[in-house]
């Protein structure tokens, strides 16, 4: 299967991580282009506050690549980061 790309979005895995990047998807994974690991979210109204950009308290971490195996992604929210 040629991988599908999805669009951006911050993605929170099972394990609490949750990061943020451009995602495609294959059968097995999710893979995450230019991915920022979100450390702190430095938000007053929750994760989703982040959805059109970070607050001046976020503290991104940049990861490269990330793939994640399908069963380990809780939710996806939907970002227009590239757009600000």
């Amino acid at each position: 299967m040629k991988p599908k790309i999805l669009g951006e979005f911050i993605c929170v895995l099972d394990n609490g991580f949750v990061y943020h990047g451009d995602v495609s998807e294959d059968e097995t994974y999710y893979l995450i282009f230019s991915a920022q690991n979100i450390r702190k979210y430095g938000t007053e109204k929750g994760l989703g506050q982040l959805r059109n950009g970070v607050t001046p308290q976020t503290v991104l971490d940049p990861c490269g690549e990330v793939m994640v195996p399908k069963g380990r992604l809780c939710h996806f929210i939907k970002a227009s980061w590239h757009k600000v």
